[in-house]
């Protein structure tokens, strides 16, 4: 086990060469959104344990405490490197209060330094219009919130959203569960074998229009406020149940 993932260590302290290196991995530095989240890491230190303890941290300056009153913040960055002997997971939370949350995760066998510079990385941090879905290279639907600015991203076989920043490079996760609630109010759907089963959205895509995911996403946004948006420019169209037939057809299964 590496010496950054002991139970037992003093805090504050330097984050570890390779426990930076791993954090890095998620962080594309071509993208400016998440170089900012790299030169923030450099400049801070290790506080202590997250509410997970072991792989689980807190990132601060050195005269800072962990507050566990707030809960963990939304994830920022997340993903996988596989080395030679073992696949490690790493995630990397929004900052929030001057800290940064992270998790680092090694499983199916043991970490080996030496073994990072060949690491395989996958992450979503990695994507950018016209990519596949980086998980599974499968296909991705995109729908251009604002042009040359915000792309919405669904990927249904990994039953992931995210919104794209095109200004940033960053890729914002959005809550499924959360975006699916929007979406059937804007469906004025309460059949609850259809509302609140989110992954509907996935299995039946096609049958959501770019318009209806828009306004998901607007709605979503006037909740929890992730870009100032105006929200003017946009005009909800409803698509006629009648004519797609859609939840009718679940409703008779």
């Amino acid at each position: 086990m590496p010496n950054f993932l002991e139970s037992d260590q003093n805090f504050p302290r330097e984050l570890d060469p390779s426990e930076l290196q791993l954090l890095f991995s998620i962080l594309p530095q071509n993208k400016s959104g998440y170089k900012l989240y790299r030169d923030k890491i450099k400049l801070m230190s290790v506080i202590g344990h997250g509410r997970f303890k072991r792989g689980n941290f807190i990132l601060g300056s050195r005269s800072d405490k962990p507050d566990f009153t707030l809960p963990s913040s939304p994830i920022f960055a997340a993903g996988t490197l596989q080395l030679k002997s073992s696949r490690v997971y790493v995630v990397i939370h929004e900052e929030e209060e001057d800290k940064i949350e992270y998790e680092i995760t090694i499983e199916d066998g043991e970490f080996i330094e030496a073994e990072l510079k060949d690491a395989e990385v996958t992450s979503i941090s990695n994507w950018i219009p016209g990519m596949n879905s980086p998980i599974d290279n499968n296909p991705v639907r995109e729908i251009n919130l604002i042009h040359d600015s915000l792309v919405i991203v669904v990927a249904s076989s990994i039953k992931r959203i995210w919104l794209h920043d095109l200004i940033s490079g960053v890729n914002l996760f959005i809550p499924v569960t959360n975006f699916y609630n929007e979406l059937m109010r804007i469906r004025r759907n309460r059949d609850p074998k259809t509302a609140l089963n989110p992954d509907i959205l996935f299995s039946n895509l096609n049958n959501f229009t770019d318009n209806e995911l828009t306004f998901a996403f607007l709605e979503y946004n006037k909740i929890f406020k992730k870009f100032d948006i105006n929200y003017s420019k946009y005009k909800l169209e409803i698509p006629d149940k009648k004519k797609t037939g859609f939840f009718n057809f679940l409703k008779r299964k």
